[in-house]
């Protein structure tokens, strides 16, 4: 079932790695965009459930519970499995595309990345899951 799109889609980006995240985050904010950041998978679903975002950008490596056990906590989850979720992860090795696509998540990206092209590929798999 598709999502109704919000007036200005809010991003959950999790990334453990403060830096990364800060540099995410104020990029997307300079570019407009709503977002939110967690730091760790416990506080990434218990995010999605409560601010039920237009798309989770996960960082595939956390400590704790991984972003792998996140995915496929949230596909598993009717109240969850509709948002879209990229991995965004330095999980570069052959299968790893595979994998990540296998716990859940619907597209995904190797870092590094840049912040423009980062946002590209957010605002293309928000108006995929609205459309």
């Amino acid at each position: 079932m598709k999502r109704p799109l919000a007036e200005h889609p809010l991003v959950l980006l999790v990334e453990d790695d403060e830096d990364t995240r800060d540099l995410y985050i104020e990029y997307f904010k300079f570019v407009g965009i709503r977002v939110e950041g967690a730091s760790g998978g416990e506080e990434a679903v218990e995010k999605v459930r409560a601010m039920k975002p237009d798309i989770v950008v996960l960082d595939l490596n956390l400590p704790g519970m991984s972003g792998w056990e996140v995915a496929r906590e949230l596909k598993a989850s009717a109240a969850t499995r509709a948002v879209p979720i990229l991995a965004l992860t330095a999980h570069a090795m052959k299968g790893s595309e595979q994998a990540a696509l296998a716990a859940g998540c619907d597209r995904y990206c190797a870092k590094p990345c840049l912040p423009q092209d980062l946002v590209v590929i957010v605002r293309e798999m928000v108006r995929r899951s609205v459309a």
